[in-house]
């Protein structure tokens, strides 16, 4: 979605896309990238030690990103729908 927001922010010819930054608040898709990755790890360690505590940590991580690219998703939105 980050690639596809910045592409068809403005298709107005000659004109060079608009950075990530510009579109959303960078923050959010850090947030996202950081809890998916941490999430993926804390799950996976719990299905080989059989952890389901482990597992809910995992999935409340992940759920933490889900959030984070929803708050993404929305600025985007925004910036879209903002422009002329």
């Amino acid at each position: 979605m980050p690639f596809l927001a910045s592409m068809h922010a403005d298709r107005s010819p000659g004109k060079t896309p608009p950075m990530l930054s510009e579109i959303a608040a960078s923050e959010s898709i850090r947030i996202h990238a950081i809890c998916h990755g941490v999430a993926l790890i804390v799950v996976a360690l719990a299905i080989v030690s059989d952890t389901p505590e482990l597992l809910r940590i995992g999935a409340a991580v992940g759920l933490l990103g889900a959030l984070a690219f929803v708050w993404f998703t929305v600025d985007v939105t925004r910036y879209l729908l903002r422009r002329p």
